[in-house]
């Protein structure tokens, strides 16, 4: 997708600038971000190229920050997806705090099972049990202190 940036006298050697596929000067005299955040200058440099999509240099395209702070939590998305009525894969209810809680879960879905912290990222806080006999591999440390309490 072509990119098209317009942009300030004060800002005319910005990265923006010089990267973008097109370039328009606008709004002489205004503070650079008067130009790309007047809804006037973004829409008119819009309809001048063959733009479909705006944004300001200093925002974003994307969800809200409520939204990217949900998707944070693991639960909390899990929520908001189900009430979307987005597809899921099995999952508990809730936060698990119990060993027992997971087994009841694997019983009734099956193995393998990948368990995970709520609040990590990356493989922090991961596990597997691969089969019934996995009870001694749920160990609360694999959770970085956030996970079974029993």
């Amino acid at each position: 997708m072509p990119s098209v940036a317009i942009y300030s006298e004060q800002n005319r050697q910005h990265m923006h600038r010089q990267k973008a596929d097109e370039s328009y000067i606008d709004g002489k005299g205004l503070a650079p971000v008067e130009v790309c955040n007047t809804f006037q200058k973004l829409s008119g440099c819009a309809r001048r190229t063959t733009s479909t999509t705006c944004t300001p240099v200093k925002g974003h395209i994307g969800p809200s920050p409520k939204v990217v702070q949900q998707m944070g939590d693991k639960v909390a998305a899990r929520k908001a997806a189900i009430e979307a009525g987005v597809l899921i894969v099995p999952e508990t209810d809730g936060p698990v705090t119990i060993k027992v809680e997971v087994f009841v879960f694997c019983k009734k879905h099956g193995f393998p099972v990948i368990f995970k912290a709520a609040l990590s990222g990356s493989s922090r806080g991961k596990g597997s049990v691969k089969n019934g006999r996995g009870r001694g591999q749920l160990r609360a440390s694999e959770f970085g202190g956030e996970g079974f309490r029993r």
